[in-house]
């Protein structure tokens, strides 16, 4: 008895690492200002800026759902070039994301996928 509720104990515990682990947030943000070579956005899980750092390669810092955001992305224009894509790394809170995402040309709106 006392081994199934350890192996069921363990077992629970196994799947819930697993799930927040595979887990993504998905922030839609749109412009709320530049300023110089960085631009900030505001969205419902919070603000987040993107720093121009050399060519087509950006810094991110900023707060997301109360978690510390940090890391770099580099961009590509789409085949019709009028949106880019957005590829990179970094971290959010202490858990380590791959950015994806990307938006319109005029930067007015974008959105992060953190995995």
């Amino acid at each position: 008895m006392r081994r199934t509720l350890i192996a069921a104990a363990l077992a629970f515990a196994v799947l819930a690492a697993a799930a927040g682990a595979a887990s993504k947030v998905v922030v839609h943000g749109r412009l709320a200002k530049t300023e110089g070579l960085t631009a900030t956005y505001r969205s419902g899980h919070g603000t987040f800026s993107a720093k121009w750092i050399g060519r087509r390669h950006y810094r991110l810092g900023g707060r997301i759902d109360g978690k510390r955001l940090t890391g770099t992305f580099r961009t590509r224009q789409n085949s019709s070039g009028t949106a880019y894509r957005a590829r990179g790394r970094g971290r959010l809170g202490g858990r380590v994301v791959r950015i994806t995402g990307g938006g319109p040309n005029d930067l007015s709106r974008t959105t992060l996928v953190l995995r």
